[in-house]
């Protein structure tokens, strides 16, 4: 794993820094990590791509993951792309690189990596484009796409069949919902994660919930992150009766983003979605964390409300500052 917390881009030694991460591919590492906590970059780039010539070594890498925008600057993008292009990677993690739909959509158009099963891309990378690259990637199995608050995407459908044996997908419904419209033959998944973002009730969050879960064949767990905002009841709300035929084996709710305390008149964020339990009835473990305005005892009873009997709990919460 390499981390850096300077600028490297206007450093007397970035030559060198460069001709160490060249060095890498040599040294018979197969997991390389590259993340940096310094990211102030004037200009990225993804451009000429077709030009970056294929390196001489030979290298063993089998994961990459890039966690820095100073990655695709122009003075590191031939070494990321040649990392990239070159090594039979079976996983690649582009995170917090901050690049455009539009340098999204040029990379991925630009890259082919058959040995590929575990993806992860920023949110920023356009669903329909997204969809495209797992077309050509029918191995993959893992996808995870990064959230980002203010990042919006109008859910189109789009006109392609995927071949896939997904999984484990993650990430704002944005993406997970278009990419479950596109397969073929419904997937049994492991992990299902939606990350529910601000505009996503509509009506309420649990028909988004089973809009997503319906297009599987089961569903081993349900991961929900609920993204910090103040909650109206409406929105947590669940209908009477409303459930998936969709087998869940477990559900977990997830609250810990949210530091900052909402108003009382919003309502209890993981005491509000403990109703959803009623729309998974073959659900046989529940688990929630993160921040709570009350006790932990007092959210087991809420949830028990809505649990059967023999589903077995697991709470851990945390405290908003100031309270």
């Amino acid at each position: 794993m390499l981390f850096w917390n300077f600028d490297i881009l206007s450093s007397l030694v970035l030559p060198e820094i460069i001709t160490f991460l060249k060095s890498i591919w040599s040294s018979g590492c197969e997991d390389l990590t590259c993340m940096g906590f310094y990211d102030h970059v004037g200009s990225l780039s993804v451009t000429g791509l077709t030009q970056i010539q294929r390196s001489v070594d030979v290298n063993q890498l089998k994961a990459f993951e890039a966690s820095s925008q100073v990655l695709f600057s122009p003075q590191l993008l031939p070494f990321t792309i040649q990392t990239i292009r070159f090594s039979s990677l079976e996983k690649l993690r582009l995170s917090s690189i901050k690049l455009s739909s539009a340098h999204w959509d040029k990379l991925l158009r630009h890259l082919a990596i058959p040995t590929l099963v575990e993806l992860q891309v920023d949110a920023d990378c356009m669903p329909s484009m997204l969809i495209c690259f797992l077309a050509r990637h029918p191995a993959i199995d893992h996808l995870a796409v990064n959230p980002r608050p203010g990042a919006r995407w109008r859910m189109n459908r789009v006109m392609m069949s995927l071949t896939l044996f997904m999984a484990v997908l993650d990430g704002p419904l944005s993406h997970v919902l278009p990419v479950l419209w596109c397969h073929h033959i419904p997937p049994t998944l492991t992990c299902l994660g939606i990350s529910l973002q601000d505009d996503d009730a509509s009506p309420d969050y649990i028909t988004t919930i089973l809009r997503c879960v319906d297009y599987c064949d089961s569903v081993g767990c349900l991961l929900l992150s609920i993204s910090p905002q103040s909650h109206s009841c409406l929105a947590m709300s669940c209908i009477p009766g409303i459930h998936s035929a969709v087998l869940v084996k477990r559900l977990a709710i997830n609250y810990s983003d949210a530091p900052v305390l909402c108003p009382a008149s919003a309502g209890d964020a993981l005491a509000l979605s403990a109703a959803w339990i009623e729309a998974f009835p073959e659900v046989k473990y529940v688990s929630m964390w993160g921040y709570s305005t009350i006790t932990t005892g007092d959210l087991v009873r809420i949830i028990c409300r809505f649990a059967v009997d023999d589903v077995i709990l697991s709470v851990e919460l945390q405290s908003h500052l100031g309270m």
